[in-house]
């Protein structure tokens, strides 16, 4: 059986409760920024999300230039493409980590040494 673990978050949740049931709102508004800074506290800073959603971009760009090709591309095709489209230089490491946020979308197929991307 599982143990069930209250959190921080739960408990000022309760807390809120009872406070709005005794009608005091400078107390519920307390609780509410504490939980507010538990989400940052635990959450992404704000260069970390614009990464995320600057990589969600490009891997929407990938994923374009995949499904131009017909027989497949490596990671260092994917890197030219893109670098030309973007007007930027990309490492194999970085299209591999662009094509893995696909995720199901792109299938990797092994032709003798090279590993070619094709779109599922």
């Amino acid at each position: 059986m599982a143990v069930v673990k209250i959190t921080k978050r739960d408990n000022f949740n309760a807390i809120i409760e009872v406070l709005k049931e005794q009608g005091k709102d400078e107390l519920v508004a307390f609780c509410e920024h504490e939980i507010e800074l538990l989400g940052r506290k635990h959450g992404e800073s704000k260069a970390v999300q614009a990464k995320k959603a600057e990589n969600a971009d490009l891997a929407n760009k990938v994923y374009a230039i995949l499904a131009t090709s017909t027989e497949g591309m490596t990671a260092t095709d994917v890197a030219k493409a893109l670098g030309a489209e973007v007007g930027a230089e990309f490492s194999n490491q970085k299209a591999t980590a662009l094509i893995k946020l696909l995720g199901d979308k792109v299938v990797a197929t092994m032709s003798g040494k090279r590993k070619l991307f094709t779109v599922a």
